[in-house]
């Protein structure tokens, strides 16, 4: 009926299949009740977090030409229990996420005929279900100084359930791409003026082929919006469609910020990275820092010692490529918080604003998650 994939190795490769599809189990928030004498009832004591659970998969082994179901045993033992520490899950029956989940044992095996095994499989999992289209890459360039006038944003890895991408514009000349990274080859239509839901604007619109996991989408010289539309001028607006027809706002960009859209009320914790702007013709001091600012956190990144650097927003970790520590490379700074430090994107619209403009290079993975 389908199958799991654990630390990147599917179940099919071992012949095993799951045979029901399993229960949908959440994780239970945790805060502690205290009761207090001559006080009705209790108070409760939260953090906000979230407990592991137990998620339960029963599998299905199938005699093999050669192999019976026990030496297949052996071998899903081995895949499993040689996995250490927190891994990547996923499966086929909620395929727009994936859970880290970690398998301790043990594998008890049921022998069928002689012909087929069952057993139950047991992750503990961390509560969050992260979405794949958080793992993506986003990048937005301002282009003030290059042939082409106007701005630009790319979205790299998008996730195989991804259907169709469809773009939304105030300004006529703006372009979407679709490109396969294995192959160089490339999908560019031309916006349609709509006459239903967004009446009196610009509409691209794809089915996202196999392969095809890149999308760029850029806005050409800005011109006032048609009388009467939504969009203010040269707003920009990119849109995912799931196989299942669901629709979600992705990213909206203009001339002055990138706008992320997080699709989920929960606080996610992003991955940068910043990196060096290859552009040789510009002066050393204009491209010796970067600067951007999220959410109204001025984050600055200093590239004296290597031209890419990384910040993990959830560790609270600056490392250059190879790992070494950069934190020391790093510096926040704001207007209305006393104490800034790497940003997060709480629920609804985040506002990205690339300080140094052309000078700021920056690769952001949201990393949304939901229970």
């Amino acid at each position: 009926m389908g199958v799991i994939r654990f630390n990147g190795i599917s179940s099919a490769e071992f012949g095993c299949t799951i045979e029901r599809r399993p229960n949908h189990t959440r994780g239970s928030r945790r805060g502690e009740l205290i009761e207090i004498p001559g006080r009705n009832g209790a108070i409760v004591l939260e953090d906000g977090s979230y407990s592991t659970y137990v998620q339960q998969y029963v599998v299905a082994f199938e005699e093999g030409d050669t192999m019976p179901p026990y030496k297949r045993a052996e071998q899903v033992a081995a895949w499993l229990l040689g996995s250490h520490g927190f891994c990547r899950l996923e499966d086929d029956f909620e395929p727009d996420v994936y859970r880290m989940a970690r398998y301790a044992g043990p594998l008890n095996i049921e022998q069928i005929a002689s012909e087929y095994g069952r057993c139950v499989i047991e992750f503990e999992c961390q509560p969050q279900r992260y979405l794949k289209i958080g793992e993506m890459q986003l990048k937005y360039t301002d282009t003030p100084l290059s042939a082409f006038t106007g701005n630009s944003a790319t979205a790299y890895g998008i996730p195989d359930n991804i259907a169709k991408i469809k773009v939304v514009s105030s300004v006529e000349n703006t372009r979407l791409t679709l490109r396969n990274p294995d192959t160089s080859e490339s999908i560019t239509v031309t916006p349609v003026l709509d006459d239903g839901e967004w009446s009196g604007h610009y509409v691209s619109e794809i089915e996202k082929p196999d392969g095809y996991s890149n999308a760029v989408i850029k806005s050409g010289s800005i011109k006032p919006p048609p009388d009467g539309g939504i969009l203010q001028v040269g707003d920009v607006l990119l849109f995912f469609e799931n196989e299942d027809g669901s629709e979600m706002q992705i990213l909206e960009f203009n001339s002055s910020n990138l706008v992320l859209v997080n699709p989920t009320n929960n606080t996610a914790k992003p991955l940068l990275r910043f990196y060096k702007t290859s552009d040789t013709s510009l002066p050393e001091e204009d491209t010796s820092t970067a600067s951007a600012v999220f959410n109204g956190t001025s984050v600055t990144v200093d590239f004296s010692d290597e031209d890419e650097i990384y910040l993990d927003c959830d560790l609270h970790d600056a490392y250059y490529l190879g790992g070494a520590n950069a934190n020391d490379k790093v510096t926040f700074a704001s207007e209305t918080d006393p104490y800034p430090t790497f940003p997060s994107f709480g629920g609804g619209r985040q506002y990205i604003i690339p300080a140094d403009g052309l000078y700021c290079e920056c690769l952001i993975s949201p990393r949304w998650w939901t229970l």
